[in-house]
């Protein structure tokens, strides 16, 4: 991959003194930092009068974006209500992303509701880009916010005590706007950060060091053949080596509270099978099977 670098600066709403000493606001030495999702994301972060500087490093695909922000509930990893500034190398554009979103409800955003920017949905981007750099595999964007906002709705206030956060990595889609992400690609346990704390260093390994999702070989397709009655039982999702890594399309989640789990490893077995017929030797058993699965969703009211 050729190594691409753009990099943007904006001024905040409160800057530095103007000092010839003071460094550029790309420059500035960030004295925290703290790994989430399995190490494959950091996060920086230093407050600066009235705003805080934030650094968001993911290893990711050009076609990614990392996710970061307060969480919608205190105590818990919380999508819905969540406050979450996407960060991405848009390859499309070869600009870098750092987007306000508003998370409203467990899907693509309509344009009322939704994983939305602030923008689309009558609100303001209050992430201000500072700088941004994709070098070998990794996406580090660079950004301002303010602390409090006039958006009491879609934006929430940084407090000055510990709090929880929540990260997501996933892919972009035709809008450069943030697409559904995959279960295994979100916190789920209670992270918290104190934004006004000092030297936190939980930062232990190198991104550069981590292995490619290129790099994880899939699962090898099962093949079922002269077989004209079975029995099959749901077992976990595939995760890193299932679906997604088999097809190279993104699997369709099915997000919502009161789906369990099964259930999305159900539909991911049932897109599997509609994608892929000629894992099947006979026509008859494909069509059983896809019938019985898509009876199964029917029943469970999806």
């Amino acid at each position: 991959m050729s190594q691409k670098t753009i990099i943007t600066f904006c001024t905040s709403s409160t800057p530095p003194p103007p000092d010839r000493d003071t460094p550029p606001l790309s420059k500035l030495e960030l004295t925290n930092c703290k790994e989430m999702l399995e190490g494959r994301v950091q996060v920086q972060w230093e407050m600066i009068g009235d705003d805080i500087q934030i650094r968001v490093s993911g290893r990711i695909r050009e076609d990614q974006y990392v996710a970061f922000g307060l969480s919608g509930r205190e105590g818990k990893s919380e999508m819905i209500g969540g406050d979450v500034v996407v960060v991405a190398y848009n390859n499309r554009t070869g600009k870098f992303i750092a987007e306000d979103y508003y998370m409203s409800d467990y899907a693509q955003c309509d344009g009322r509701k939704g994983v939305c920017p602030d923008e689309r949905v009558g609100g303001k981007n209050d992430a201000v880009l500072v700088h941004g750099e994709r070098k070998n595999g990794v996406t580090t964007v660079t950004y301002m916010r303010p602390i409090s906002t006039n958006e009491p709705v879609k934006d929430r206030m940084i407090p000055n005590t510990e709090t929880s956060v929540i990260a997501a990595i996933g892919p972009l889609n035709l809008r450069g706007e943030a697409n559904a992400h995959q279960s295994f690609d979100k916190t789920t346990e209670d992270i918290r950060i104190d934004f006004t704390s000092r030297n936190v260093h939980e930062c232990t390994n190198s991104l550069y060091n981590l292995p490619d999702m290129s790099d994880i070989k899939p699962w090898p397709p099962a093949v079922i053949t002269n077989e004209t009655t079975f029995s099959a039982r749901i077992g976990p999702a595939g995760g890193k080596r299932g679906y997604t890594s088999i097809t190279g399309i993104y699997s369709r989640l099915v997000h919502s509270k009161f789906i369990s789990k099964n259930l999305e490893t159900i539909f991911e077995t049932w897109i599997l099978v509609r994608y892929s017929r000629e894992t099947f030797h006979s026509r008859a058993f494909y069509t059983h099977f896809r019938t019985k699965v898509s009876s199964t969703l029917n029943a469970l009211k999806v």
